[in-house]
């Protein structure tokens, strides 16, 4: 049987964003900078719908 004060922290939400996440003088933040990944989105473009279904992961942060 749990605890009233697990259960509760079982149910705690946490959020955090990338720029928490990765450290400062990661690699791939140097490759980030390095390299313009702009060409994901012509290569994508005809596998999202603007009017269909629910708003994507932005296919440059996915690639």
């Amino acid at each position: 049987m749990m605890s009233s004060n697990q259960f509760s922290e079982m149910n705690q939400i946490l959020f955090v964003s990338t720029e928490q996440l990765v450290p400062k003088d990661h690699l791939l933040r140097k490759v980030a900078d390095r390299f313009d990944f702009s060409f994901v989105y012509d290569l994508c473009k005809d596998l999202y719908s603007q009017e269909e279904g629910r708003p994507s992961i932005n296919p440059g942060i996915l690639f």
